[in-house]
């Protein structure tokens, strides 16, 4: 019985290590879409993080590009991903 519950410990130790290790995507940024039916990221909006996670995709769609002036004066931040 010991054996089961510690296999089951590990198995959500894992699991939940695999969760967090991926960064969750800065919210508040502002996105438009783009010609090729994608978006881009355009501005700051309401966010507030220092480091900047910029998600893959955005209402199902891909996030292909980032806008040239997006954070223009962010003088806060400290790094993207």
């Amino acid at each position: 019985m010991i054996k089961k519950h510690l296999a089951l410990l590990v198995l959500l130790t894992a699991l939940t290590l695999l969760a967090c290790s991926k960064d969750p995507a800065s919210e508040g940024l502002e996105y438009t879409l783009t010609e090729d039916k994608t978006y881009a990221v355009t501005d700051i909006g309401t966010c507030l993080d220092d480091e900047i996670t910029i998600p893959s995709e955005y209402k199902g769609k891909k996030v292909t590009a980032i806008g040239d002036d997006a954070f223009h004066g962010c003088i806060r931040l400290t790094s993207f991903a």
